[in-house]
């Protein structure tokens, strides 16, 4: 087992639940973590005891923002928190570095387009972030804004000023993918985890969740 204790490995799912404690157990089944969280508007059926149930309002695209701001902090008792998806998830525990653990912020880099051009790391599908990060994101006014894209470019200069700091891309690419970019090849064999629906290989990871309680 590897020993992330200083890591909360989180989900907030208000559509399906279910699948987040799979994602849960899935990622954790190699890597004994500091705790499992889960963030839901009801207790699954599936929930094992392992797993802390947090019972939160029905949260919505223009809510959520508000919440990982204002209320996920406030339940972060370590260093840094991961928090994961049904479709993103640890898929290769021994692709894990202690590199990671340097910086503030990582998730999946996105390609080069105009409104990431401040700062390409990255996606918030599949993400690790330090507590400290965490403090300053409850000091920025709300908006319906992503919060990946609230975080890590219209708020950049804010974070970095405050001392946080985000991955290089080539880091990011190592730690998980969503998009493929100029960096590095799309191959899920080569990252500790990943986010989304856009290629076959992230479908088949997905699949991996049928059935895992």
């Amino acid at each position: 087992m590897i020993n992330l204790s200083n890591i909360d490995l989180i989900s907030v799912n208000c559509v399906d639940p279910e699948n987040s404690v799979r994602a849960l157990l899935y990622s954790s089944k190699d890597i004994e973590f500091g705790s499992l969280k889960l963030f839901a508007h009801y207790k699954p059926n599936n929930i094992t005891d392992n797993i802390e149930f947090i019972e939160i309002p029905k949260q919505t695209h223009q809510t959520m923002n508000w919440f990982h701001l204002n209320e996920l902090p406030k339940h972060i008792d370590n260093e840094f928190m991961l928090s994961i998806h049904a479709d993103g998830f640890v898929i290769n525990a021994d692709k894990w570095l202690p590199e990671f653990l340097q910086y503030d912020y990582i998730g999946a880099p996105w390609p080069a387009l105009d409104w990431c051009s401040k700062n390409r790391v990255g996606n918030g599908g599949f993400v690790l972030k330090s507590k400290k990060f965490m403090n300053v994101e409850q000091t920025l006014p709300n908006t319906n804004a992503h919060n990946d894209v609230l975080v890590t470019n219209t708020y950049f200069d804010y974070f970095t000023y405050h001392g946080c700091s985000y991955a290089p891309v080539e880091v990011a690419a190592k730690f998980s993918l969503e998009h493929a970019v100029p960096e590095c090849e799309y191959d899920l064999q080569n990252t500790f985890g990943f986010h989304g629906k856009l290629h076959e290989q992230a479908l088949s990871k997905i699949k991996l969740l049928e059935n895992y309680d």
